[in-house]
């Protein structure tokens, strides 16, 4: 390949048309990788991302094709997960995805990949659901998230940080003109359409290690003043200063050494300028405000969840439908966490939510539960439910009166999970129970409770 030419690669259902003079062609068959053998003239939905593209970008480029769809669209994450790790391994600049999953455990198993692909140089631009919920890898910070605009027309752009589907969403026109056979088609306006067209324009700016944050620049009209909602980038985290909390709780390595770290945990402001200079991307954990964003790499502060909050424009339904459950007491964070993980292992998309800042490094998410913001905080509570399609809410209170929640923010709990030393004590309207055990046993017995009072209220 040509080094001064772009290499796009679409994965999808194939790129099938004889026009399109791939790089290369390959699919997966198991889990196995290989180089097509069979060529088709089937027109394709992998086909009409690649016509996009081709009318779309101005610049040289090499075109790669890996099918991981069959022909109605179907496919595995595990055939997304050996693709992304193809690109990676042959010096693919720009991965088309579009395509995602809406399956919360799909999270899990993508982001480690995607960090590792982005950290290797790789731009990705996935497209979300064209239902609107979360959809991965489009969700995660480092990927470029598309969907279609329903008002913008082609060459328009528009970039969104009011949703809670990723970070920094680009909305364009999500229809175009193609060309089957050398017949002009019209395809349908989707988020799969919009995608390449977006990976046209960031083809004819690209240069080597573009990053994320360049591109959101890019399509901005008006400067944002952070750069992330959600830590889903970090890798390896240094710990600078004495910061106590469960490394093996969190979804990254911890790393004593600073020169293998890709971001420094700290609670000193006055240190956040020297790591920015030694290349690190940042994690304050500390209260006080930090208006502070960067074109090269992540800060997040509890600032950026509160900007968040203040941000949400969800208009969707206020009514939490889903189970509550309240925890209160010593230990009361570590708790939630594995109620939560107890929750994803017997399937169920559990949305666990704390007022201390430590919670955003297991998973959960930080959730300033201040009184005179009480309506944003359940608004944005209501949005990312609906978003992430979750099935219960799982709330660390610690700092807090369960009456002042209920009063002050809005949410009642159906389940009340008092922590006192050794013991755990449970009360419902079903019944009031005690336990010994924090584990499993307390989190089967929720799962149970809850349903028993579901068939009791039908």
């Amino acid at each position: 390949m040509v080094s001064s030419k772009v290499h796009i690669c679409i994965i999808d259902n194939g790129v099938f048309q004889k026009d399109f003079n791939l790089y290369r062609d390959m699919e997966i068959v198991g889990r196995e990788i290989r180089s097509v053998t069979t060529e088709s003239d089937e027109w394709s939905h992998g086909s009409a991302c690649a016509n996009v593209i081709k009318k779309s970008v101005t610049r040289s480029y090499e075109m790669s094709s890996i099918t991981i769809l069959d022909s109605s669209g179907k496919g595995e994450i595990d055939s997304l997960l050996l693709a992304l790790e193809w690109c990676k391994n042959n010096a693919v600049d720009i991965a088309n995805l579009s395509l995602g999953s809406t399956y919360f455990k799909d999270k899990n198993s993508l982001q480690k990949m995607i960090n590792q692909c982005v950290r290797s140089g790789m731009t990705i631009v996935a497209a979300l659901s064209n239902a609107g919920y979360v959809t991965y890898p489009a969700g995660f910070t480092n990927v470029i998230a598309v969907r279609k605009s329903d008002v913008l027309n082609k060459q328009e752009y528009h970039i969104s940080f009011t949703t809670g589907l990723g970070f920094g969403v680009v909305e364009t026109c999500g229809s175009d003109t193609i060309f089957v056979d050398g017949q002009e088609h019209e395809t349908r306006s989707s988020n799969s359409i919009a995608t390449p067209y977006v990976t046209s324009r960031i083809a004819d700016i690209y240069f080597k290690n573009i990053n994320p944050l360049y591109i959101r620049r890019f399509f901005e009209k008006e400067r944002f003043d952070i750069n992330c909602f959600y830590v889903d980038w970090v890798e390896n985290a240094y710990i600078d200063d004495d910061i106590y909390f469960f490394s093996e709780m969190c979804n990254f390595c911890v790393t004593g050494s600073l020169d293998n770290s890709d971001t420094v945990i700290l609670i000193r402001k006055d240190k956040i300028e020297h790591y920015l200079s030694l290349g690190k991307n940042i994690l304050f954990l500390e209260n006080a405000e930090l208006r502070m964003s960067n074109d090269c790499h992540y800060i997040w502060s509890s600032y950026n969840r509160r900007r968040q909050i203040e941000l949400n424009t969800y208009s969707g339904s206020e009514d939490i439908e889903i189970p509550i459950v309240f925890v209160q007491g010593s230990k009361s964070l570590n708790i939630v966490w594995k109620l939560c993980q107890y929750m994803t292992d017997k399937d169920h998309n559990a949305y666990g939510i704390t007022d201390d800042i430590i919670g955003e490094l297991y998973g959960l998410r930080y959730v300033p539960l201040r009184k005179k913001d009480g309506l944003a905080v359940k608004k944005y509570i209501c949005s990312e439910i609906f978003y992430g399609q979750y099935d219960i809410l799982i709330c660390d209170i610690n700092n807090y009166s369960k009456e002042d929640i209920e009063a002050e923010i809005g949410i009642q709990s159906d389940v009340f999970v008092i922590i006192d030393g050794a013991m755990a004590f449970v009360y419902s309207e079903v019944e009031n129970r005690s336990f010994s055990e924090y584990g499993d046993t307390l989190g089967q017995y929720i799962v149970e409770l809850l349903t028993r009072e579901e068939k009791e209220n039908e």
